[in-house]
């Protein structure tokens, strides 16, 4: 189980974005697509206050 989790991180980052967005995109899937793109600055900030 640890291996799988570990190629995860030598595959591209369009597949380990998949796993790691999951649990994200299930809170907010806006942020997860937002976070790739340089939109996301502006948002991180909304997210901490």
């Amino acid at each position: 189980k640890l291996l799988k989790m570990r190629d995860a991180k030598l595959l591209p980052r369009t597949k380990k974005y998949c796993q790691c967005e999951r649990q994200t995109a299930a809170a907010k899937p806006q942020l997860g697509r937002r976070r790739e793109k340089p939109s996301a600055q502006p948002l991180r900030p909304l997210l901490m206050e």
